[in-house]
């Protein structure tokens, strides 16, 4: 277990080589409202995570400028709503894992 100075650090760190604030939440079991406290508190502001200038939110995710431009094209492309995309490629995923799951317990 670390102490609180270590992990601190660890997160500066990890947010500054472009980690979220959730995830490092999640990885330290701590909120995301402490993550922005600690973040705070050794003077790193939001602008210094260097993926944040990278992405873009939509639709609840984060997107590089690359994706971003991908997913319009195909939206286009299909005649469906980018969010429609999204929806229908979550649900997919989510049918795959439970199947997987399945065919592992036999």
């Amino acid at each position: 277990m670390l102490d609180n100075r270590t992990r601190d650090a660890l997160i500066v760190k990890r947010y500054k080589a472009g980690e979220t604030q959730e995830l490092l939440a999640i990885a330290f079991h701590i909120s995301r409202a402490r993550v922005q406290q600690i973040l705070k508190k050794h003077g790193v502001g939001f602008k210094d995570s260097p993926n944040r200038r990278n992405l873009y939110a939509f639709a609840g995710t984060h997107l590089t400028k690359d994706v971003k431009a991908q997913l319009t094209a195909e939206a286009k492309r299909s005649g469906k709503s980018i969010s429609k995309l999204l929806s229908e490629a979550i649900e997919k995923k989510l049918v795959e894992a439970v199947a997987e799951r399945k065919a592992k317990r036999g």
